[in-house]
């Protein structure tokens, strides 16, 4: 099973300008739309560290110089997309984390996938264990990669906060497979990702290859990953099946 993104995520993965993206469905968010808010908030997100630091891109260009190749190349690549990106959208001076905050909050009230699966992140240790796996098997349902992949986040180990247990949460190995399984389900895992564009930008980490060889070489050993592999294949075909009920039992 490999499914494409929703077309309105697959255009903001694509835009090379989010201010001319958000001019596009501006009548959309203003209607309520919940995908539209979802994505003003996203742009903003992205686009904001950019304001508050005015040679972010310029001090970034030259740090990278001192990269060695293949990852000075991706580095430069990165920047550039992120700087053609966000450069009209912060020439309007208007991103705030409250209207963050705000367009987030008003995606996830009005049944937003993505948006309702970082306000459950932010409810975690709070859930009642029941609730909890209702609400990680309606994204499941959803067969929304983006989701899926921000759900990944939280069925690995967990130091601070209640470690979910079961068939396919709680370990490393679950939180590699459920990585990879948001790829198979569209979320943009390319090598011109804005996943990868993210962690190059914030950590200086640069590698060439796509989001899985990331995975592959970063995040797991060669046992993790095998065992990750067996794992995805698994939940593809309960997903598939729509045996929810086996992933979260």
């Amino acid at each position: 099973m490999v499914s494409a993104p929703k077309p309105l995520q697959a255009r903001y993965d694509a835009a090379t300008n989010l201010a001319a993206l958000l001019d596009s469905v501006k009548s959309r968010a203003d209607t309520g739309d919940a995908e539209a808010l979802r994505l003003a908030a996203a742009a903003g997100s992205e686009c904001f560290s950019s304001q508050a630091f005015v040679n972010r891109a310029a001090n970034f260009r030259r740090g990278a110089e001192r990269f060695s190749e293949p990852e000075r190349s991706v580095a430069l690549r990165h920047n550039d997309v992120q700087e053609q990106r966000c450069h009209d959208l912060i020439a309007q001076k208007a991103l705030t984390p409250a209207l963050v905050r705000e367009s987030l909050e008003r995606a996830a009230a009005a049944g937003d996938m993505v948006a309702s699966t970082i306000k459950l992140d932010e409810q975690w240790a709070d859930m009642p264990p029941n609730e909890l796996k209702e609400k990680l098997r309606g994204i499941v349902a959803s067969r929304d990669g983006e989701a899926i992949g921000l759900m990944a986040t939280m069925l690995g180990p967990r130091e601070e906060e209640p470690t979910l247990n079961g068939p396919f949460a709680g370990t490393q190995d679950d939180y590699i497979a459920w990585l990879l399984v948001a790829c198979d389900l569209g979320r943009d895992c390319s090598p011109n990702s804005r996943l990868l564009r993210e962690l190059c930008l914030t950590t200086n980490r640069c590698p060439p290859g796509d989001y899985r060889d990331y995975v592959r070489a970063s995040l797991a050993t060669p046992q993790q990953f095998q065992s990750a592999l067996v794992k995805e294949k698994t939940l593809l075909g309960l997903i598939t099946d729509g045996r929810f009920q086996e992933i979260f039992p």
